[in-house]
């Protein structure tokens, strides 16, 4: 393949003499047999045995024949932790840049509550929950922030009809603390499905750094830092985001501290000593 001659020949040219391959999905696993490297590093963030658009049989295959071969395997959630040998795993949630939200005010902002989703809005994402809820609290504002997948287009312009529902678009990650500023709560609006019991939201980490309070539904019973999430079947999302509102204002400043730890820099650490093993 042509991919291969043209990461070999890079590879050179930098000086690379058999370096750690680092892949991330299970049909990079050509890459293996292509390039010398002294150990293999598979990262799975993703259950892509449970994805939507996948052709789930012979991905699942070449996930098993590259877990075999790899060094390391490292997983951003429990779940996919269980799928591989333990003794190849390094779980490692995702993290967050806990400087870039210190700006964000430690108390809720003036005026009409808001409740506000970043992300990818997709079918993952309960409609019929965010349209009830709009409809119950006519007093608060609903932002979702981020694109929209084509073919849920026609559920999102229904939504769009509400008067107090927005629709802002992609949001620059320079300007991601202002929007947070101008929230009341975060939302993690999605379904209970095989592919959310496996996902590590990297939105629900800032969400809690800037302080915000977090009203999620069960999926997320199961993410680290669930002690810190307004957990609501989706019929009671409503009820969740008039209880955060009325939380005490120092629940965000502990939210903040609690994500100290979480931070890239750490996570960045606990990976370099892993990979330093393989040497």
């Amino acid at each position: 393949m042509i991919w291969r001659h043209g990461i070999g020949r890079r590879a050179a040219r930098l000086g690379f003499d058999r370096p750690i391959l680092w892949v991330s999905l299970p049909t990079a696993l050509d890459a293996r047999r292509a390039l010398p490297h002294r150990a293999l590093v598979y990262y799975c963030g993703d259950d892509f045995a449970a994805l939507d658009g996948v052709d789930h049989g012979p991905v699942t295959r070449m996930e098993t024949e590259l877990a075999e071969a790899a060094d390391l395997i490292v997983v951003s959630h429990p779940r996919l932790a269980a799928k591989f040998p333990a003794a190849k795993v390094l779980y490692l949630p995702h993290g967050v840049d806990c400087g870039r939200f210190a700006a964000v005010p430690g108390a809720p902002p003036a005026g009409p509550p808001v409740a506000g989703y970043l992300g990818l809005i997709d079918g993952r994402t309960d409609f019929d929950a965010l349209e009830a809820a709009a409809r119950a609290l006519p007093g608060w504002h609903f932002d979702l922030a981020g694109p929209v997948a084509a073919e849920v287009a026609g559920r999102v312009a229904r939504l769009a009809a509400l008067p107090n529902l927005r629709l802002t678009g992609p949001v620059p990650a320079a300007e991601v603390p202002a929007l947070f500023a101008r929230w009341t709560a975060g939302l993690l609006p999605y379904r209970d499905t095989p592919m959310t019991r496996a996902c590590d939201p990297l939105k629900l980490r800032e969400y809690l750094a800037a302080g915000l309070p977090v009203v999620a539904f069960p999926f997320a019973a199961a993410l680290p830092g669930a002690a810190a999430l307004e957990i609501r079947a989706p019929a009671d999302l409503a009820a969740g985001l008039q209880a955060v509102r009325a939380e005490p204002a120092a629940r965000r400043a502990e939210r903040r501290r609690a994500m100290a730890a979480e931070d890239w820099g750490r996570r960045a650490e606990t990976l370099g000593r892993a990979l330093d093993a393989l040497a």
